[in-house]
């Protein structure tokens, strides 16, 4: 290997490219700052002047676009947010910025629930922005300036403090606003999204600062499938169930001996321990500290203990991926702990990469938080001076994602299949043995490999003996690296029986005299309509296997039409106009097979939509675009030969009136079809 002297090393950190930069001795030099480091590398960084800040950075999330895998940081600015496309790490572009919707304001804060930004600050009436993330594909002649495509009011001086989102339900949860629930958790329907609803408010245990809302997987089973919230309330960890919007519910609330201000905290993957940080204990202990509880009873969760780190910063914002939490540490700058001994309250760190080199003093300065969650393993922090850094673990370690539903329904004698990423980073290169622990009984579990060893998609086949009694399971997915060094527990619920009685086998939704009132029509098997649906309805179709538009069914200009196969779910409306049972139906469209899975984005959609086919065997594929008379309009794709993989086909909608179409597709000898709603010019 080739040796450097130590001045030598110094003037590589000077002489290379502004941009990929790898730890060196300890540091990474940017504008002529070096930075302390370890075990990260400096793919890029962009300064406020380069997001065309007019004061400081704070927040930051993600978003990877599903038709491309571009990946794009979201930060959060004193005058509004900037969308920058890090696909490319070492060479950022921004696009573009989206203004304040009001003032200017240092809190404004991030998240992401499809393809939908969803925007909220301090700043005075600024409410909820939204903003469609697929504008982001084609920007000419970058940056731009942006407008909003959603805005929603709060009432009154409308501000919040934060937002949080859980993107299987379609919800967000506003938190710390100004006059709502007491600064409580506020759920926002956003299945529609431009037209985002405020249902529910919750403020029973007062001002919440931030939250974490999940269908939740873990080791409660009492608790599967339901939507829960963990509120982090100054001074209290509460939990909630927020399942029922009419009437969220407390199911415990627990605190620590040293709080001072409970400010934010995270899941472990498993959903079995919380990890919170407070943003001032370090007014009176000396170093920065992680709080931990053990969530395994969610009625009774378990204060464990604390880890103390080796700086005196103060801790602001952690996300836990994989077996690993990343904390932004403010004058600490971005830490990465080890979870392999959580259970003792033991954090083990294993990198850095600080964004305040002057000082590790408790104060507030340097990182304000990141966002750990890219496939491509990049990881973005915004730095409150200092604007954008995207960085790179160098540490070998590998991490498995849930890529689909956390939860999953089965009848009795019903299987379903799960679809589980694996991705390694920091040059790991070892095997990785899988299994699933403790398999229950009443259930038989299946993967498509016990061994991987490179990037890909791990498929779990889950079914219910015939005779399986009504229950709910915890299944957790262990991987383990063939010297044991590396750990990875990943879990998933599975519920048997429980929630299918509540919705018929077959459906009928007609229309009996009047048109189909708002709601979502849900069917353990086939649904079918004749219907009609009014401009400004909002109206969701939901069915375990099949879903049939029949003649006179009508979806007016300015309605949401949206229709799902996926399992049945007790949350469902019944509205009059729904008739019990058909005995057959008038199509021969039928349900997603197994072996697919497919993405239709954006839906509702103006110029363009991408679908995304997901197969597990060689499939000859069709797909063609059908208007509610049954007319052909649009041949997408003709009997085209398909490898196992994933797939995205552009469809030609660009020059079609607004209204409601059919996507049909055709796999071999199988057939499934999907709404999609054409908006037309503006």
């Amino acid at each position: 290997m080739q040796q450097f002297s130590l001045s030598a090393l110094i003037f590589l950190l000077f002489s290379i490219s502004a941009y990929a930069q790898p730890c060196v001795l300890g540091n990474v030099s940017s504008n002529g700052i070096f930075y302390p480091c370890d075990e990260f590398d400096l793919q890029s960084h962009l300064d406020l002047n380069d997001l065309r800040a007019t004061g400081d950075g704070n927040d930051i999330w993600g978003w990877t676009d599903p038709m491309t895998g571009d990946e794009y940081a979201l930060m959060g600015l004193n005058n509004g947010t900037a969308f920058v496309d890090i696909s490319d790490p070492q060479n950022p572009v921004l696009l573009g910025n989206l203004g304040t919707h009001s003032g200017n304001s240092q809190w404004r804060d991030i998240k992401v629930v499809s393809n939908y930004a969803y925007i909220v600050s301090e700043a005075f009436d600024h409410g909820m922005q939204v903003f469609d993330l697929t504008r982001l594909r084609n920007v000419s002649n970058p940056p731009q300036d942006f407008t909003e495509d959603g805005h929603i009011d709060f009432g009154n001086s409308r501000t919040a403090h934060n937002i949080v989102a859980n993107p299987e339900t379609n919800f967000v949860y506003l938190v710390g606003t100004n006059n709502y629930s007491s600064g409580g958790i506020t759920a926002v329907d956003v299945s529609n999204p431009t037209s985002p609803q405020i249902v529910a408010n919750y403020g029973d245990d007062g001002y919440t600062h931030d939250a974490q809302c999940v269908t939740y997987r873990g080791p409660d089973t009492e608790y599967i499938g339901q939507e829960i919230c963990i509120g982090l309330n100054e001074n209290e960890v509460v939990v909630i169930d927020y399942t029922d919007k009419d009437d969220p519910t407390q199911i415990s609330a627990e605190s620590y001996p040293t709080r001072r201000y409970v400010h934010q905290g995270w899941l472990t993957d498993d959903h079995r321990y919380l990890l919170v940080n407070d943003e001032s204990d370090e007014s009176f202990i000396n170093n920065t500290r992680t709080y931990i509880f053990d969530l395994i009873d969610l009625d009774n969760p378990v204060y464990l203990g604390v880890h103390t780190h080796t700086t005196r910063a103060i801790d602001h914002n952690l996300y836990v991926k994989g077996n690993y939490v990343y904390l932004a540490n403010y004058r600490a700058g971005l830490r990465a702990m080890k979870l392999d001994d959580i259970a003792n309250s033991n954090l083990n760190e294993v990198a850095f990469f600080d964004l305040y080199p002057s000082s590790d003093a408790g104060s507030f300065n340097g990182a304000w938080s990141s966002y750990p969650y890219f496939k491509s393993g990049n990881i973005i922090v915004s730095a409150i001076e200092d604007g954008l850094f995207v960085v790179k673990p160098t540490f070998p370690h590998f991490v498995l994602s849930n890529d689909g539903a956390s939860v999953i329904n089965l009848s009795p004698g019903q299987s379903r299949q799960v679809s589980i990423g694996y991705n390694e980073y920091g040059g790991f290169n070892e095997n990785v043995s899988l299994s699933i622990e403790s398999v229950p009984s009443d259930l038989q579990i299946t993967l498509s490999t016990s061994s991987i060893s490179a990037d890909g998609t791990i498929n779990i086949q889950v079914a219910a003996n015939a005779s399986a009694a009504t229950a709910k399971y915890h299944i957790v997915l262990k991987g383990e690296s063939t010297s044991g060094v590396e750990v990875e527990r990943l879990a998933f619920g599975v519920i048997v029986g429980g929630s299918q009685p509540a919705c018929p086998g077959d459906l009928t939704v007609a229309n009996d005299p009047i048109s189909i009132p708002n709601g979502t029509y849900q069917a353990s098997t086939t649904l079918s309509s004749a219907g009609n649906i009014q401009n400004g309805s909002a109206v969701t179709f939901k069915a375990g296997q099949s879903i049939t538009l029949l003649a006179g069914f009508v979806a007016q200009a300015g309605s949401v039409f949206s229709a799902v196969i996926e399992d049945c779910s007790t949350n469902i409306t019944n509205p009059p106009t729904i008739k019990d049972r058909i005995d057959h139906l008038t199509s021969d469209v039928v349900a997603s097979p197994e072996t697919l899975t497919t993405w239709l984005t954006p839906n509702p959609a103006r110029d363009r939509s991408m679908l995304s086919v997901q197969v597990e065997i060689d499939l000859e594929l069709s797909i063609d675009i059908f208007d509610l008379s049954g007319r052909k309009i649009k041949v997408v794709r003709s009997n085209q030969r398909i490898a196992i993989g994933t797939h995205v086909f552009e469809l030609p909608i660009g020059d079609l009136k607004a209204g409601v179409y059919l996507v049909d597709m055709r796999l071999d000898d199988q057939r499934w079809s999907e709404k999609l709603v054409v908006l037309g010019e503006q």
